[in-house]
């Protein structure tokens, strides 16, 4: 019964407020997805327990989706056990499990710290659309156990990402948090760009 967990989330709520690093002081407006999960999971010995990508999208239109989607040993997708969530201003929230959602890795940013590959441009199918990642800045990444930092080898990558319509170099319709953990990039292959990377603009 491990990595069992409870969750629920604020998918989109009005924030004011100051963030203040070292003797810096930055005052910031905007919108934001909360989040609380607790449970068994932090000590699953299953690899896939922490092998998986997870993203909360908040669109232009007002609708937000969120979904998890785990991986094996091989780093290959284990698409039955996946859920999302959709929700519109208007309606609500409607949940779904499986295989109807489908993230696929399009190209990777290697961390110049960890040496790993991250899949931050990538390609996500649902039953509402499809759309495009491609990170807001590509080094999002928390070298935690790497030099000088540490020395677990543990790393974890959390960053904004534009989402885009037709392409990874198509018009952005709204913005992501994307979450990628240690054990899904310990050995994530490259993938090289196929094309030029986006601008940051729509």
């Amino acid at each position: 019964m491990r990595s069992l967990s409870y969750y629920y989330g604020a998918p989109k709520q009005n924030v004011t407020g100051t963030v203040t690093i070292g003797d810096q002081t930055r005052h910031l407006t905007g919108s934001l997805w909360m989040e609380h999960q607790w449970g068994n999971f932090g000590i699953s010995k299953q690899p896939w327990g922490t092998a998986y990508v997870w993203s909360a999208i908040q669109f232009n239109d007002g609708s937000v989706f969120t979904f998890r989607q785990w991986y094996d040993q091989q780093n290959k997708p284990l698409l039955n056990i996946g859920r999302y969530m959709h929700g519109t201003p208007n309606a609500n929230p409607e949940y779904g499990f499986g295989e109807a959602v489908q993230w696929v890795p399009l190209q990777t940013w290697k961390s110049p710290v960890s040496g790993r590959n991250y899949p931050v441009y990538a390609r996500l199918s649902t039953p509402y659309g499809t759309w495009y990642y491609t990170p807001i800045f590509e080094s999002y990444e928390m070298p935690l156990g790497y030099k000088p930092y540490g020395t677990s080898g543990i790393t974890l990558y959390e960053g904004a990402s534009w989402i885009r319509k037709d392409s990874l170099t198509g018009p952005i319709i709204g913005k992501a948090f994307l979450e990628l953990p240690t054990n899904l990039t310990k050995s994530f292959p490259e993938m090289p760009s196929q094309q030029p990377k986006p601008s940051g603009s729509s």
